[in-house]
């Protein structure tokens, strides 16, 4: 019985062949996005499970409540060593402090800048799961020089893993010995780490000016936001009870001003990929991941949308044969069956392609969403289980309405050659599937409009300064947040200086300058106070900490005063520069009023002998806030360099050669400032991109569904189009015909379209402190966009018919 249903679904297939290849092509581009949206689904939400007893593992999350809530991944260092002894529910605790480091490789004087480091406490290895491969697991995080490296980091120093007692040199300090080799992790971690050392250990590459202070702060200071801290709980624990445990801890151990303004909670590490708000590596953006599903389930539907038109549709040519059989003897049931096992051969065949496409696509879905996922994943258990558990449903979905609409047809009616007997009710739902999915295709192309108005209003927008051929070259390994707490250093200031004077003689080089960051890219925020702003008000700004041509360097605008003068001599002890934001947060009513008078910084006492005018110091999703500059060189981290727009290469050459001379002990490198403020809204480019692929894979599949019943209406209607034109009507006559219907559709679907694409951008677009308006034109550009696409689609079938021979058409059968 299957095997016979099986060679008429086949012989059935054959005969359609054109509308068998536009169902297998579109089913098989929609099982496509469906699968790789499965692939990519499962592997977001499956990070940091590979660790033992996974569940149990928690990161302490920081907030401070100021003007606005602070919500930071970092917490101040002092509080981990106490977490065992004050918490019973905790059954062990550790401290991670990231950065990068300059590495050489003692006996081949190879030079490497290692990101991904982490100084992380000795009871890490109860924490995390690590499989050494060489060394001690227990004495590997314990001596202070020791270095563990990963078998990938091993074989890029050395060519090999048999490494142990290899001497390295980190950031020009001596003595470090490999102790141990560890396993990579997999991808989906949300810690991606090269190289482990003891906690400690990050003193000891400080230079030997800062490491008191930088001790100072790991003991005594416990606001400062600092080092990622895991805990493993015991089994069972109740979370709130801990979170309210922890108000007692900080009032107890915290500074008294403070205590009242910090709280702190537990994270589940299998979590904070798609959740937390910052980390070791950027979190996933949860609300893209749900957009990822949402689409991928919607082109799915989309195209089954199709199938059950196109079958629908198409089953008024197969009439006859219902009601032959019908007579013959088949019941309903056989009927059904008939026509299911052609939906299922038909989805089976779209399955193979769509699991050959999207083994084809993985690498493309990896460049996109800057992923690594393995090919190997699509044969994942939990991957094929869902991936039958699609196709059933795509069986059902797509094949039991035609199924049971078919199998409704009256022998009576249809042998008469009437029509099926079916009212409007198949009518009216073709009618509306197709105007839901042009509805969809509508709401990605006016989607992928909006996104990419923003983003063109992101980079185009003035910043206030000039970012133009900015090159920024990092004096400190990245992420040091030690570096904050340096006292400054008369000879490291010396060599500074002397590079500064170096490269300014460079023909290239049109302005040097030094400071903690380049601006745009955020601010260190600390207590400030004045007569109008009390030292109890713990108000904060941002401080960047500059030297006297930051500013002409960066052409910001003065509005009031003067800039930092070295002439003056005391600029460095007891002079600020402010912007209008910070003025009004102090209390001065205006310009000339703020100049002169006195405020605190932490402790630095001095005067306003400027005022900037706003600028973004931090990205566009941000208001500008209260911004204070001050010139304190222990806090340098950067040259800022402007180049000449000529022989840029050349120039950067040059410089890394006087690099070299002065700092051998830290790796040249170098970034645009104008490449790294665009790179601030990754996310948002790929966005951007995703709903632009979307807009065309929706499009061509309802294009191809759009093609078929085109396809099958001017075969129905072809003896009325012959007789239309025996009668005068022109192509033009029945263009306009067989197109209107279809057209009109488009035009409901740009209806419904518009309200659901408004509510969906305008909250999207909510999220940016500056923002474009919302650009109603793009619905309208994107429903006669598809409007067109429609139409041209409609057209091929309907000129086709429209020229061929009507005595053919009116011939008798």
């Amino acid at each position: 019985m299957i095997l016979t249903q099986l060679k008429i679904a086949i012989r059935g297939l054959w005969k359609n062949k054109d509308l068998t290849v536009i169902k297998v092509l579109g089913l098989a581009l929609g099982l496509t996005c469906a699968f790789l949206m499965l692939t990519y689904s499962w592997y977001e939400f499956n990070y940091d499970t590979f660790h033992e007893e996974s569940d149990d593992l928690y990161r302490i999350e920081y907030h401070i409540q100021l003007e606005n809530e602070i919500n930071l991944s970092r917490i101040p260092a002092p509080i981990g060593p106490r977490l065992t002894d004050y918490f019973p529910e905790i059954k062990s605790a550790a401290r991670f402090f990231h950065r990068t480091v300059s590495t050489t490789v003692s006996r081949t004087a190879d030079q490497y800048e290692v990101e991904n480091v982490f100084f992380a406490d000795s009871s890490a290895r109860d924490i995390f799961t690590f499989e050494f491969v060489a060394g001690d697991p227990s004495q590997a995080l314990i001596n202070p020089k020791s270095v563990v490296l990963t078998e990938e980091m091993a074989t890029l120093f050395f060519g090999h893993t048999d490494v142990l007692g290899e001497p390295l040199e980190l950031s020009g300090t001596k003595g470090f010995t490999i102790a141990g080799v560890i396993k990579d992790w997999p991808n989906q971690s949300h810690i991606d780490f090269n190289m482990l050392l003891p906690y400690e250990a990050m003193i000891d590459i400080e230079p030997e000016h800062a490491r008191q202070n930088v001790r100072s702060v790991l003991e005594n200071n416990w606001i400062a936001s600092h080092s990622y801290t895991y805990v493993r709980l015991y089994p069972n624990q109740d979370l709130d009870l801990l979170h309210d445990k922890f108000k007692a801890f900080i009032q107890e151990y915290g500074y008294e001003q403070m205590r009242d303004k910090q709280s702190f909670t537990l994270m589940p590490v299998q979590d904070l990929h798609l959740y937390s708000e910052g980390g070791p590596a950027p979190p996933a953006n949860i609300d893209y991941l749900y957009l990822f599903i949402m689409v991928g389930l919607l082109i799915i539907g989309i195209a089954c949308i199709n199938f059950v038109n196109l079958s629908t549709a198409g089953a008024l040519s197969r009439a006859r044969e219902v009601g032959v059989r019908k007579v013959l003897g088949a019941g309903r049931p056989s009927l059904i069956g008939q026509f299911l096992a052609e939906s299922s051969l038909l989805t089976g065949i779209s399955f193979v392609i769509g699991i050959a496409t999207t083994y084809a696509l993985l690498p493309s879905l990896n460049a996109l969403t800057e992923q690594d996922i393995p090919q190997k994943v699509l044969s994942n258990p939990m991957i094929l289980v869902t991936g039958l558990g699609l196709y059933i449903a795509t069986v059902l979905l797509s094949g039991t309405y035609p199924a049971f609409f078919i199998s409704r047809f009256k022998p009576a009616i249809v042998l008469r050659g009437q029509k099926s007997g079916q009212g409007h009710e198949g009518k009216w739902l073709k009618s509306s599937l197709i105007v839901l999915q042009f509805a969809a295709s509508i709401i990605f192309i006016a989607g992928a409009f909006i996104v990419f108005k923003q983003l063109e209003f992101l980079k185009n927008r003035p910043l206030g300064f000039n970012e133009s051929l900015i090159v920024n070259i990092p004096l400190q390994s990245e992420n040091n947040i030690n570096s904050v707490f340096r006292p400054g250093d008369a000879t490291l200031r010396q060599r500074m200086n002397a590079f500064d004077e170096s490269i300014t003689r460079l023909a290239g080089v049109k302005a040097v300058t030094q400071g903690a960051n380049p601006p745009g890219v955020g601010a260190v925020l600390r207590k400030v106070w004045n007569d109008h702003v009390k030292e109890e008000d713990n108000f904060y700004a941002g401080i960047l900490s500059v030297d006297y041509d930051y500013v002409e360097t960066f052409d910001i605008p003065v509005l009031a005063g003067r800039d930092f003068d070295e002439s003056f001599g005391l600029d460095h002890t007891s002079s600020f520069l402010i912007n209008e934001r910070a003025m009004e947060a102090l209390g001065w009513r205006d310009l000339e009023s703020a100049l002169g008078q006195n405020m605190v910084l932490e402790g630095k006492e001095g005067q306003v002998v400027g005022v900037l005018k706003d600028f973004h110091f931090s990205n566009l999703r941000n208001e500008i806030d209260a911004l204070i500059m001050e010139v304190r060189p222990g806090a340098f981290g950067y040259f800022s360099v402007r180049l000449a727009n000529e022989n840029v290469s050349a120039i950067l050459r040059q410089i890394e050669e006087q690099w070299i001379t002065f700092f051998p002990e830290k790796v040249f490198e170098f970034t645009f400032l104008e490449e790294s403020l665009n790179n601030q809204y990754a996310s948002e480019n790929r966005l951007s991109q995703l709903t632009f692929y979307f807009a065309i894979i929706a499009i061509i599949i309802s294009s191809f569904g759009l093609l078929g019943l085109a396809a099958l209406m001017t075969r129905k209607r072809f003896k009325e189009i012959g007789i239309r034109k025996v009668l005068g009507a022109s192509v033009k006559q029945i263009l306009i015909l067989i197109s209107k219907d279809f057209l009109l559709l488009i035009l409901w679907a740009t209806c419904i379209a518009v309200p659901v694409t408004w509510y969906l951008l305008d909250d999207w677009l909510t999220q940016f402190a500056f923002r474009i308006s919302f650009p109603w034109w793009t619905l309208f550009v994107s429903g006669l966009i598809v409007l067109v696409i429609a139409f041209f689609t409609v057209s091929t079938q309907s000129i086709k018919a429209a020229i061929a021979n009507p005595v053919q058409a009116i011939r008798d059968e």
